[in-house]
């Protein structure tokens, strides 16, 4: 049997990975886990950066999108280490985005919005649709 993603939205979901089991191989893997991020999440959180490496001096320096996103993931949940580099100088492991799950990504937004805040950084987000 090929590789099976599915996603446990309602009661045929759930059915139908349950009968994937059933007709399993015995040598197959099962692993459930949390959904990870969205795409609309991730939309999200890139122009969000971006206005924060424009507006947002860091000791005396404006930081990329890519920097801002390793401090701030990093400031998260406190999960970072420092590890040497090939070349000797210090590297920052951090939490990877694309593995948080969706729950754990509102909380980054959460944080870039709140530390924004802070900073008085104006959003450049498109502004909602009103609903007619």
């Amino acid at each position: 049997m090929a590789s099976k993603k599915v996603f446990l939205i309602g009661d045929s979901q759930k059915a139908y990975a349950k009968s994937l089991i059933d007709v399993a191989d015995e040598k197959m893997v099962m692993t459930l886990r949390d959904q990870t991020r969205t795409d609309e999440q991730n939309k999200l959180m890139w122009p969000l950066l971006e206005d924060i490496s424009k507006q947002v001096e860091w000791y005396g320096a404006y930081l990329s999108d890519h920097d801002w996103k390793d401090i701030l993931t990093a400031a998260l949940k406190n999960e970072q280490r420092m590890e040497r580099g090939l070349d000797g100088q210090w590297v920052l492991m951090g939490t990877r985005t694309s593995n948080m799950s969706v729950k754990t990504f509102s909380e980054l937004i959460e944080l870039i919005y709140a530390f924004g805040a802070k900073q008085g950084v104006i959003w450049s987000e498109p502004k909602q649709k009103d609903a007619a």
